[in-house]
């Protein structure tokens, strides 16, 4: 039976390097950080997604000299941006 790899998204690599999004996207052009695409063709348009494998994105780094931070970065997403907005106004209703 085949393991299935686990892929990993640009963000992810970001956080899991502790660099920004856009230095992945630098290290995809100038520096051969394996990654692969996905292309989904619908009626009303063509995605394409960037993905990378977790494996191979390890085996790159330590063959690049780059450990993984120690350094947890957290992802937030827009749903959680919107509740930290909201409890910040109804702290500052509540304070006047």
């Amino acid at each position: 039976m085949k393991s299935r790899k686990e892929a990993m998204t640009q963000k992810e690599v970001a956080a899991y390097f502790g660099v920004s999004y856009q230095t992945i996207l630098e290290w995809r052009k100038n520096r051969n950080l394996p990654w692969f695409e996905t292309i989904n063709v619908k009626e009303f348009g063509t995605r394409r997604r960037v993905f990378f494998y977790k494996d191979a994105v390890v085996k790159w780094g330590n063959e690049n000299h780059l450990k993984k931070s120690k350094q947890r970065l957290r992802i937030r997403g827009r749903r959680q941006k919107m509740r930290r907005r909201a409890k910040r106004r109804a702290l500052k209703d509540a304070r006047g």
